[in-house]
């Protein structure tokens, strides 16, 4: 049951999220500079991520050379 509910709620987050970038960029840049808003956007979503990680109880890579190969 809870890969089921991962196979939907992932897809649509995905989808919800990837929306909204242009609504946020609307409403952001007039106040930063470009590359300022960017960086502090990847970095939210990184920690949203790595929490999502970390209660899905997903498997990291148990070797750096494999955390390069996937950020590649």
């Amino acid at each position: 049951m809870q890969t089921r509910t991962a196979q939907i709620l992932i897809p649509n987050t995905f989808v919800m999220l990837w929306s909204t970038g242009f609504i946020g960029a609307r409403l952001g840049l007039p106040y930063s500079e470009p590359f300022t808003f960017l960086g502090i956007r990847l970095a939210i979503t990184a920690a949203l991520l790595g929490v999502v990680g970390l209660v899905l109880r997903s498997r990291w890579p148990a070797r750096w050379m494999d955390t390069g190969h996937i950020a590649s």
